[in-house]
């Protein structure tokens, strides 16, 4: 649950989108989903990269998908 609220913060600290992070762990296998309250302005390829890197680092363990949804 921490790693969910710091990825949050980082979020809004370091891109200024509001969102909500929650994960899923099955079988060692950790998936988070971001869920933007509105679409990230500009490339949406870009931000999704900026946000994957984010959560990546937001969180102690392996990630190994990022689903980002608005």
């Amino acid at each position: 649950m921490e790693d969910s609220y710091r990825a949050g913060g980082n979020l809004k600290s370091e891109l200024g989108l509001d969102s909500q992070v929650v994960f899923r762990t099955f079988n060692g296998h950790t998936t988070v989903t971001v869920r933007l309250l509105k679409p990230p302005a500009g490339d949406a390829a870009k931000a999704k990269e900026q946000i994957t890197e984010i959560v990546n680092k937001s969180f102690r363990g392996k990630v190994e998908r990022v689903d980002v949804v608005f």
